[in-house]
């Protein structure tokens, strides 16, 4: 691709994407080649632009979409991506169905696996910045705008008896000795933030893109997407309460520093039943037992007993994935 580019260089076919912050277009070059053009709103802060391709031109992985080059012209910046040939996910659902459901997991969290070690928390995890097609089964992981480093601080005990602000600081004051101040990031998409986001917790690691992974199986499994509905921060608690409890979203929020008060206690659902109980044609999805394991471990609502992202490609849902990648290594 020639080293100065502009709009002229491209034909767009046809728009594929529209979110808070841009369109995507589907576009050919002069050439032929296609590509993913992103522009950019011109109300997009210079801080959230240049955040995106600082994270972007650093990543290099086979689920993650690659960046060709970007330009601007005026207040519109544009990102010139890989064209990621995908299906919608409210038509890719209903196709997702035994060694598929497999793939699309395994593509999602090795993107994740990936970006967490590289210290990088994506923080808007949803269908929709996972593109997947069910013929070559292939996902690439997109939109790296609300992207941060991760600069939370390992702890090992859970938090018990009733938390203030300064219980952290007590418990561990070794670990806030010259601490950069940091506030809680509340980034995300409505129904896929983890309970430690909804809580403003100040101390959120990526396992919060663990938790919104978690969420995308449970609407696979269950068929029902968008699963978690409720338009604010509070009543999402509730929302997630009703399905994992209400006791151990108590024993996250002390962890998290936080106390809740629910309207009434919910006893929770085992999420196999409850799966069973929404999609009358799980049976005919014909996915494995262990991806109900996998998905309580991934919706444990207390962050240091979830899973992380390299422990759950280790899971044995993905056992047949890794023994196909292992034969066509050697």
């Amino acid at each position: 691709m020639a080293s100065t580019i502009n709009d002229s260089d491209f034909t767009i076919i046809e728009p594929i994407g529209t979110g808070s912050f841009s369109t995507v277009y589907h576009a050919t070059d002069k050439n032929g080649k296609h590509y993913a053009l992103k522009r950019l709103f011109w109300n997009n802060s210079p801080e959230r632009i240049v955040k995106e391709l600082r994270w972007i031109y650093q990543l290099d992985h086979p689920n993650i979409v690659k960046i060709h080059a970007s330009f601007r012209i005026g207040d519109q910046a544009t990102l010139v991506m890989e064209y990621i040939p995908h299906v919608p996910f409210r038509v890719l659902l209903s196709q997702l169905k035994g060694d598929i459901v497999k793939h699309y997991m395994y593509g999602l969290l090795s993107a994740l696996s990936y970006m967490h070690s590289k210290k990088i928390i994506h923080r808007d995890v949803k269908p929709a910045n996972f593109l997947f097609d069910p013929v070559s089964c292939h996902g690439s992981l997109i939109d790296f705008g609300l992207c941060e480093e991760d600069l939370h601080i390992h702890t090992e005990n859970v938090m018990t008896g009733e938390p203030n602000d300064n219980d952290f600081d007590l418990l561990y004051p070794h670990l806030c000795q010259d601490r950069p101040k940091m506030i809680a990031n509340r980034a995300g998409t409505r129904g896929f933030r983890a309970p430690e986001v909804l809580f403003a917790a100040w101390n959120q690691s990526p396992l919060i893109d663990i938790w919104s992974a978690g969420v995308v199986l449970l609407s696979i499994l269950s068929q029902r997407y968008p699963f978690f509905k409720s338009p604010d921060d509070l009543t999402s608690l509730c929302e997630i309460s009703t399905i994992i409890g209400t006791e151990k979203l108590h024993a996250a929020a002390r962890e998290c520093g936080r106390k809740l008060r629910f309207p009434s206690e919910q006893q929770g659902f085992n999420l196999r039943d409850l799966v069973c109980r929404l999609n009358p044609s799980i049976d005919e999805m014909c996915v494995d037992e262990s991806a109900f394991d996998l998905l309580e471990k991934m919706l444990e609502p207390i962050p240091s007993k979830r899973i992380n992202a390299q422990a759950s490609l280790d899971h044995k849902f993905f056992d047949s994935i890794r023994e196909t990648k292992n034969r066509v290594k050697l």
